[in-house]
């Protein structure tokens, strides 16, 4: 099954689902979660990405997310890629 992002306008404004291929390749505006995490020192936990990842991959990242599949909540994406990315259930 191909996974759709949501794909939005400029404004924000929700248009439907395109694939993440069709994203990529027309620099389309999509949704997407970044969740910064720090401890009780106000240090930030640097993630680096999988070397799998289609965007800048093996990477170091300040951030932990990812796009947003189209029909998807945004903070039930953010709370998914806490747990894909990091194990982090929340």
């Amino acid at each position: 099954m191909t996974e759709l992002v949501k794909h939005i306008d400029e404004n924000n404004n929700e248009l439907g689902g395109v694939t993440r291929a069709q994203m990529r390749k027309e620099a389309l505006w999509h949704r997407a979660s970044y969740i910064f995490i720090t401890n009780d020192e106000g240090k930030f936990c640097i993630q680096k990405r999988t070397d799998t990842k289609d965007y800048c991959p093996g990477f170091y990242d300040l951030v932990t997310g990812g796009v947003v599949d189209f029909g998807e909540d945004d903070d039930v994406s953010a709370s998914r890629e806490l747990a894909e990315e990091l194990g982090i259930e929340g």
